[in-house]
């Protein structure tokens, strides 16, 4: 089985489970029972194989199987055929879309070694949900992370992370977590 199908399986599976976790305890510290958490996974780590492709099919990404979905049940007249930020890139309409969707996030334009990225700040929730995933290093985290909040390219998944300039996943999600508020710059005033 190809290694990263494996992993983005352990990604969702991860976060399906703290998402379970959460609503549970009330949306309570996904870190109050740590030892549970890593038996619970690993005792259905066995089962992934036999109902991923049921529950999400092949080609599913984190986004999509992520029970996170801000303004879910809010319908949207957008008129799809605006002008183009640049060629083959979003509408501006889509960019008023994804604002309004993810009201609260900022939406930025991003380029990385001439890739173009439209992204969404991350959230705290997002982030401890994916530093908590089991045996998951520092390139892994920023590639959940990349495909966590990439808006555009629409469906940006580890496969098109693999045929990438090797730096970009990490540069990318570097400029996320700064956007997400990851940063030394701050005000401090004596009053």
């Amino acid at each position: 089985m190809d290694k990263n199908y494996e992993l983005d399986m352990l990604a969702r599976q991860a976060q399906e489970r703290l998402a379970q976790q959460n609503q549970a305890n009330n949306l309570g510290d996904v870190y109050t029972s740590e030892e549970d958490y890593y038996n619970d996974f690993f005792e259905e780590e066995d089962n992934i194989n036999n109902d991923y492709d049921t529950r999400y099919g092949a080609e599913t990404t984190v986004n999509q199987a992520s029970n996170y979905n801000p303004n879910n049940n809010v319908e949207y007249d957008i008129d799809n055929t605006g002008e183009e930020l640049w060629k083959n890139g979003p509408t501006k309409s889509m960019i008023q879309l994804w604002k309004k969707q993810f009201e609260g996030h900022d939406i930025c334009y991003v380029n990385v070694a001439d890739y173009n990225f439209i992204i969404r700040t991350l959230n705290r929730h997002e982030y401890k949900s994916i530093v908590a995933i089991p045996n998951s290093n520092a390139l892994n985290r920023e590639e959940i992370i990349c495909e966590t909040v990439v808006l555009f390219p629409q469906e940006f998944s580890w496969k098109q992370m693999a045929v990438q300039k090797a730096g970009v996943p990490s540069a990318l999600a570097e400029v996320i977590m700064k956007k997400s508020g990851f940063t030394n710059e701050y005000m401090i005033e004596v009053l």
